[in-house]
């Protein structure tokens, strides 16, 4: 008994040693580590972060900046004519989560710099000055007496606490307020509204293609067909689009192939949550919870039953229910269930049960 458990024993390290040996060759082959899936399509960086478009970090980013001109062009109109007026007025820019917002704000910022403009972006959820630099958290946001020609409020939730950063800034000619539902707007006064529309698939597909070419890719590292879907499952929203390309990407890339398919963009749709494209049917209550959901980002059941006047254990059926959807997903944080939506559900839901910003 004592030999043939030796005998395994021997057997074993055998076939480990030899996966040691497997893992050096296919280096060797492939010539990248596996997690630097980027490198194996010959690109310099990720060139699919989601990270907005800011020609102060970068001046070569502007190149990379798609079809949000018209935009850009009417929040620099409104700052030089409030640079001119007497009295302060607010603008909202509206629209969905990874539509755009925070580029056309640094877009605008950086021109308004060449201009001779003196501006500050705030990002009141994580209650910190984003530009200029040189602040501390809040309230260490510079003396009240310092004059801004705008200021910008990004990520403006909860309203409260909006409110408060309205009230501490009136002085200054022209406050933009950036967040992403209309509803917000019942609770606040606006002078204007720009609503962000979501992209043309096309542009998508250009946004993605620059992408690659500015990181050193070839754009023939993708399908024609694969690109479209892309385009066609993000909704419009350049976040959604370029979060799901680095998915594909690193699902080709792990099965060895050179370039990027339509399987793979089916795939990384349905793993991910990105095929959103049935018709979501809602009840009115269902809806209620959702938008509770798309304020409050993590709800409990307990969470919910307070928030909507409903006992707890309904709560959880509604949850659940939400969840056996498809639209949900579940996450323990000791004991107590805390339900979410999935990313491109969240924006699809704010585009139909929002459609004003569309």
């Amino acid at each position: 008994m004592l030999h043939m458990y030796q005998g395994l024993v021997l057997a074993l390290k055998k076939q480990i040693l030899k996966a040691f040996e497997r893992g050096e060759e296919k280096i060797e082959e492939v010539g990248v580590y596996p997690s630097t899936w980027y490198q194996f399509f010959g690109f310099s960086s990720d060139p699919f972060k989601p990270s907005p478009i800011d020609p102060l970090e970068k001046a070569e980013s502007l190149d990379l900046f798609v079809d949000r001109t018209a935009e850009v062009e009417e929040v620099a109109e409104l700052i030089g004519m409030a640079k001119k007026t007497s009295h302060s007025f607010n603008l909202a820019i509206v629209g969905a989560e990874g539509i755009g917002k925070r580029s056309i704000i640094r877009v605008v910022n950086a021109f308004a710099l060449e201009k001779g403009y003196k501006g500050m972006i705030y990002n009141v959820e994580g209650d910190e000055v984003i530009y200029p630099g040189g602040y501390e958290k809040s309230p260490a946001m510079g003396p009240p007496e310092e004059k801004w020609n705008y200021v910008v409020l990004e990520n403006s939730t909860p309203v409260e606490r909006v409110k408060n950063y309205i009230q501490r800034f009136l002085g200054n000619p022209i406050l933009i307020i950036s967040f992403w539902t209309p509803e917000q707007l019942i609770d606040l006064e606006f002078d204007r509204e720009l609503h962000i529309q979501p992209m043309k698939s096309d542009e998508i597909e250009d946004l993605i293609v620059l992408r690659i070419e500015d990181a050193g890719g070839k754009k023939e590292s993708i399908t024609r067909d694969a690109l479209e879907l892309i385009a066609k499952n993000s909704l419009g929203v350049p976040k959604l689009g370029l979060k799901l390309a680095r998915y594909s990407f690193d699902l080709a890339f792990r099965k060895r192939k050179d370039v990027v398919d339509l399987e793979d963009v089916k795939e990384a749709s349905s793993r991910f949550g990105y095929d959103t494209r049935e018709e979501i049917k809602l009840t009115t209550k269902e809806k209620e919870i959702v938008k509770f959901l798309l304020k409050k980002r993590d709800l409990s059941p307990p969470d919910l039953a307070e928030e909507a006047s409903i006992d707890r254990v309904i709560a959880w059926k509604y949850l659940e229910r939400l969840r056996d959807k498809g639209l949900l997903e579940k996450e323990y944080h000791g004991k107590t269930s805390y339900f979410r939506l999935r990313e491109a559900y969240a924006v699809k839901l704010q585009l139909e049960l929002y459609p004003k910003g569309v």
